[in-house]
């Protein structure tokens, strides 16, 4: 692998330029970043074309033609480099931030586009801030990889890849502690000598059997740290072990999530800033959107936890900073241990079921989240009544059963957190059909009982 990197032919010669360009996270010998004669080319013909234009202030069209031209080959190197294994995309970003302070101003961007050989101006540089940035301030490391559109590949290692397993393994839908038994149950069934111990592609075997499918480039930093003494063997024991220490911390680190708020505002928090996001189909946010709603929840988290949570419910774990899978965070977080009997809407869960069949519950969230004006997630009663009258036929509520469920929201509270009122609605599965049902049901049984007492049809 280190011969594959470092190698500029295909002579086997290993670069000691490179490697130890590596190692700094600076250049390869020069100022040329890449000791790419493509890149190299490619930027002294578009310093020619730049000198061989007319003199003269540019039009508002070549300055845009221009800067996109200068985002889409910035996005070229930083590709090109991570692909080669030259340099990666924190590297080019360190190298711009010349007072490692964490941030590019506009200043470290022209000098460091410069440094590429890319001819700028400063009004150029403020231009390109605010296509990078969003605001013209300062740019961000994570700013930099969205506004590039470039994915910092993560450096396969053990932890790394025992967090990759545990995101393939919740992904199944199982809870935490059912998917790593059956992980253990795998193993043991398959190694009939008890001994610990077995080869690389056996591991991979059973890791398939509980739906983790790892690649061979992921199975080597596992092979490697479980066997020390390249027997040919995987001490799985220690796997297993480590995938349960992981799993725990994952449980810990869910649990200081449920301890902060409750769930409904947590659900409504990252959905909406998912939609904000324009995710479709399933609902993604980034690792910092998720950290700025948890914030705000009040949730003290350690660092630790927080990579944790990115990491389990990342929708590709194998890319650092890939967007968090909020429906999957939100099924571990809520649990299975909902109950509709314990919430007290359930007095007037009929009324409520009704709504969510004839209106739906994201609808009805969309409505109130209008008529509360302050965001706090709870509105007066009064406030909801007027959300049904404006519905009016449309809520499939009649005039009295509209009564009914206001009376008995009334006797239960003088707010409506309906957050959680629409959680419930959410897991609420009853219909009119199913109390016709049970009413059904009984009239039969006291029909029947009629005729054994009474000798009667």
């Amino acid at each position: 692998r280190m011969v594959t990197r470092f190698s500029p032919d295909e002579d086997g010669a290993v670069s000691i330029r490179r490697v130890l360009a590596f190692v700094r996270g600076t250049t390869e010998g020069g100022d040329d970043l890449f000791g790419d004669s493509r890149f190299a080319e490619t930027r002294r013909s578009r310093v020619v074309d730049i000198d061989d234009e007319e003199e003269g202030e540019p039009g508002e069209n070549e300055v845009e033609d221009k800067i996109r031209q200068l985002l889409k080959d910035l996005k070229e190197i930083v590709e090109s480099a991570q692909e080669r294994g030259i340099s990666t995309p924190a590297a080019i970003f360190d190298r711009f931030d010349q007072n490692k302070s964490g941030n590019i101003n506009v200043s470290e961007l022209q000098k460091g586009l410069q440094s590429l050989e890319m001819r700028v101006s400063r009004e150029e540089a403020r231009t390109l801030m605010r296509e990078l940035s969003g605001d013209g301030g300062r740019l961000t490391y994570e700013s930099f990889l969205a506004a590039l559109g470039v994915e910092e590949r993560v450096e396969a290692s053990y932890k790394v890849n025992l967090r990759v397993i545990i995101n393939l393994l919740i992904s199944q839908g199982e809870s935490i502690p059912v998917a790593i038994e059956q992980t253990v149950a795998a193993f043991e069934e398959a190694d009939e000598r008890k001994s610990g111990r077995m080869v690389p592609a056996k591991v991979r075997k059973c890791l398939m059997q509980v739906g983790v499918e790892l690649t061979p480039e992921l199975m080597v930093p596992i092979q490697a740290e479980l066997d020390e003494r390249n027997t040919g063997n995987v001490n799985y024991d220690r796997l297993l072990e480590d995938l349960r220490v992981e799993a725990g911390k994952l449980e810990t680190a869910l649990e200081a999530i449920k301890a902060c708020s409750k769930v409904p505002k947590l659900r409504h928090s990252v959905l909406a800033a998912a939609t904000e996001a324009g995710s479709e189909g399933n609902h993604v946010i980034s690792p910092e959107a998720l950290r700025r709603c948890l914030s705000a929840l009040g949730a003290e988290l350690l660092e630790e936890d927080y990579a944790m949570i990115c990491d389990a419910f990342s929708s590709f774990p194998e890319v650092r900073g890939a967007k968090v899978d909020v429906d999957l965070l939100l099924r571990f977080v809520e649990g299975k241990s909902f109950s509709l009997e314990d919430s007290p809407f359930e007095a007037v869960g009929k009324y409520l079921g009704i709504l969510k069949r004839e209106v739906g519950v994201e609808k009805l969230r969309h409505l109130l989240q209008k008529v509360d004006k302050h965001g706090k997630g709870t509105i007066k009663i009064r406030r909801f009544e007027d959300v049904l009258n404006r519905l009016g036929d449309d809520s499939g509520l009649s005039e009295a059963r509209q009564d009914k469920l206001l009376r008995g929201l009334r006797k239960l509270m003088k707010e409506i957190d309906y957050e959680e009122m629409l959680d419930f609605m959410a897991h609420y599965d009853r219909t009119a059909k199913d109390g016709a049902d049970e009413a059904f049901e009984k009239l039969k049984e006291l029909v029947q009982e009629a005729r054994t007492e009474r000798n009667v049809d």
